[in-house]
């Protein structure tokens, strides 16, 4: 777990969409979906990942643009 979960009060709704994030992270490194730079890309919609996490969409957005 991220050590700024550690440091900061973080609301769980904010460590839902970062660990689902984070994993959707790793599947798209292995599915190669980086630019030349190397940085990966992420494509999970917002109302995808709040009905994964099973909160309302506006909730989810704000947490997932915070990250």
């Amino acid at each position: 777990m991220s050590k700024i979960f550690v440091k900061n009060e973080v609301s769980p709704i904010a460590k839902l969409v970062y660990t689902t994030l984070l994993g959707r992270t790793f599947l798209s490194r292995k599915n190669g979906l980086k630019d030349e730079n190397g940085n990966v890309y992420v494509i999970y919609p917002v109302r995808a990942l709040a009905k994964y996490i099973w909160v309302k969409r506006n909730k989810c957005q704000g947490k997932a643009n915070a990250s």
